[in-house]
């Protein structure tokens, strides 16, 4: 499947009418569109959305938490290798607030790119509700 699960957390053993509603549901929520689902009486359309709909929701806050976790190494790197250069500067006879500069500069694009990607979260939320 290109975009979304293949399995989802039934209590049973789910109908391939109910698996084609959750693999459906998920895609449209995946790709945050906004979906009109019918089903017959009785095919278990209310267990479908509420373990389609949890299903992406776990997803996406852990591929959102990943994102954030990825971001944050980043980061870290960019502390890590700018205060090496700091030390390998002050070797050279740079003056401390450069270096201070430097470092402080990589610890604000940080923390740039986390309100921004804080920002989106909230729009995106905004959106859904």
């Amino acid at each position: 499947m290109e975009n979304g699960r293949t399995s989802f957390p039934f209590p049973y053993q789910p109908y391939s009418i109910q698996e084609q509603f959750m693999q459906a549901l998920y895609r449209t929520l995946d790709q945050g569109k906004v979906g009109i689902f019918e089903s017959p009486t009785g095919t278990g359309k209310s267990l479908s959305l509420i373990c389609g709909a949890l299903s992406w929701l776990t997803d996406f806050e852990e591929k959102k938490k990943q994102e954030a976790d990825a971001l944050l190494q980043q980061g870290q790197s960019a502390l890590c290798s700018s205060a090496a250069q700091s030390s390998d500067n002050s070797s050279a006879a740079e003056p401390d607030w450069i270096t201070d500069f430097v470092q402080k500069k990589a610890e604000r694009d940080l923390v740039s790119k986390l309100k921004e990607r804080r920002g989106n979260k909230t729009e995106e939320e905004r959106r859904t509700a």
